[in-house]
């Protein structure tokens, strides 16, 4: 591919908003079930960054849950 001028910025500009929206799933995933399991939030937060949020999610619920009660 060959991108010059306008369709280079528009190219980069796309790929740096999925970036945030990938790892703004990825902080999602660890926030909301993460921090209330074993695993915890930052391995919960790596699993989804470097395998897919989706392999992210499964290790994630399929840890044990932990008694903390987080409000």
């Amino acid at each position: 591919m060959d991108f010059t001028g306008n369709e280079a910025q528009h190219f980069t500009l796309t790929l740096l908003i999925l970036g945030i929206v990938y790892v703004g799933v990825c902080f999602a995933i660890a926030w909301v079930w993460g921090r209330k399991r074993k695993v915890g939030f930052l391995l919960s937060l790596v699993f989804s960054l470097m395998l897919t949020p989706l392999i992210g999610v499964v290790l994630t619920l399929s840890s044990k849950a932990t008694n903390k009660n987080i409000v």
